[in-house]
Formats: structure tokens, sequence, C-alpha cells
């Protein structure tokens, strides 16, 4: 579960830490402050996780330096 969003150089914002509430959050603005770009970043981020989860896995995973 999203708890916290950190952006840096991200559209709109050069550098921004959100902290997110349980339950219901409101995000409130100006017109182009970017409450639409935030909405889009953790639509894409879930999205993105819901992709990998659905991967079948080749093994476990491990740390490896390059």
């Amino acid at each position: 579960m999203l708890k916290r969003l950190d952006l840096n150089n991200f559209t709109v914002f050069e550098r921004a830490s959100l902290n997110f509430a349980h339950g219901l959050n409101v995000i409130v603005g100006e017109n182009g402050s970017g409450k639409s770009h935030l909405l889009k970043i953790a639509y894409s981020v879930m999205a993105a996780s819901a992709e990998e989860g659905k991967k079948p896995t080749a093994g476990k995973p491990v740390k490896k330096h390059f």
C-alpha cells in the first residue's frame, strides 16, 4: 500500500514528498499545480506492480552486484 511518495524533477514537481493517510486522501490545488499528475503516477505504479505480479518467476530473487 502506498503511504509515501517522493518525486524529483517530475513534470511540475522539482522536489516533493507526500505522505498519505490510511483511508481517504483529498488532493486540492489550483489549475496547473499537478493534481492529475499525482493520480497518473499512482495509477502507473499500481499497474506496473500488477503486471510484475502476473509474470512467472524463474526462481527466488537474489541480490547481484554488477
